[in-house]
Formats: C-alpha cells, structure tokens, sequence
C-alpha cells in the first residue's frame, strides 16, 4: 500500500465534551460557572479552543482549557436567550448546548486555603424569608448542618475546614421545603501518608 491509502484508513480520532455547571445547574440572571472536559477515544485530556455564543451567534467569551483537557469559565445568562458551546478540535468542529434554568439555585464555593469555606447561595423566584440549609457529608457521614436566611435571594455560609472529613466531602444545599437543590464536592487532603506493609 501507499503512504497516502494508509493514511485514508486510519480511524478518525472521536471526543467527548462534556460541561458541568457548578452546583449543578445555570440559571437565568444569576452568575454561574461552567467546568468542561474533554478527552479523545483513549479518555487522554486534549487541548482545544472554545467560544460561547448566543442564539444569534454573539460572542460572549473565549475559552481553552488549562491541562488535560481540563478548564472553567463563567457568565451570567439573560432571560430568554440560549446559549452554544463551539469547539474547535483537531480535525473536528462540536457544537454543545448550555442549558440554562429560569429558577433555582446556583453556588459557587470558595477556598482561601486557610481554615475556612465560604459557600454563596444565590437564587431568583424565591418567596422572601425562606431559610436554606446545608449538610456536610464525607463517606456517608453528616459533619455538618447549618442554617441561613436568604436576604434579597443570597445566602452565605462560612465552612471550618477541620469539620469535614478528609477525601472527599458532599456539600448539599436544601430549600425551606426540605428538597435538595444544589450540590459541590470538595476534596480535603489527607493530614497523613498512607503506609502500606509488605510481609
């Protein structure tokens, strides 16, 4: 075979795009941030160039990944406009649809790598006076319960670091009516090596 009839067999490379809004979801009118990822068929991180556009093809930013096919951006969505990903991949353009909600809850988690979590809640079409609740778990045990009051939609919680277990810990915001409605991961570094024997 020729070089060129080799090279016309060769598989094309396929990714897969995913995005993860933080807490869980985007909503209309309140700021969000969006993780992405993006791997070819052997799941290695690649590097590509992203913008997000509107219905009308606006630019609203330009995004590329830090490493591994790894990044994050964020934006505040109006009412009633939605909302593309493109990328620009080696050998392949993706299109992605951001969904946007028009109520709910959005969080966004903050880390001064000192002591403490600040955790902001901030939410649209909720009745005034409503309290939100958050529960702190870490391998299927509750560290924490605390309560706040939601003013003008936004809530804040200040998280002491030694609370929570180490690994991984699941922070779940609850509305006044007892349903779950947003949630963050954070992952708290073990204060100890693992010591493995061999005998």
């Amino acid at each position: 075979l020729k070089p060129e009839n080799l090279q016309s067999n060769k598989a094309a490379v396929k990714y897969d795009v995913q995005f993860f809004p933080e807490g869980g979801q985007i909503i209309e009118n309140l700021p969000g941030k969006v993780a992405y990822r993006a791997i070819d068929d052997q799941g290695k991180g690649v590097d590509f160039n992203g913008t997000l556009v509107d219905q009308n093809n606006a630019v609203l930013l330009r995004f590329k990944p830090l490493k591994f096919g790894i990044g994050s951006f964020s934006f505040i969505p109006e009412a009633g406009k939605t909302y593309r990903a493109l990328i620009e991949l080696p050998g392949e353009n993706i299109s992605r649809e951001i969904p946007i909600a028009k109520t709910g809850y959005v969080i966004q988690l903050s880390d001064n790598q000192n002591d403490k979590l600040k955790l902001s809640v901030q939410t649209n079409g909720v009745p005034a006076n409503q309290k939100v609740h958050l529960f702190a778990h870490t391998r299927q045990v509750t560290n924490m319960k605390l309560t706040a009051d939601l003013d003008m939609g936004k809530a804040e919680f200040l998280i002491d670091k030694s609370m929570l277990g180490e690994g991984i810990s699941q922070l779940t915001i609850f509305n006044g009516l007892g349903q779950a409605v947003a949630e963050r991961l954070f992952f708290k570094k073990p204060s100890s090596k693992l010591l493995i024997n061999t005998n």
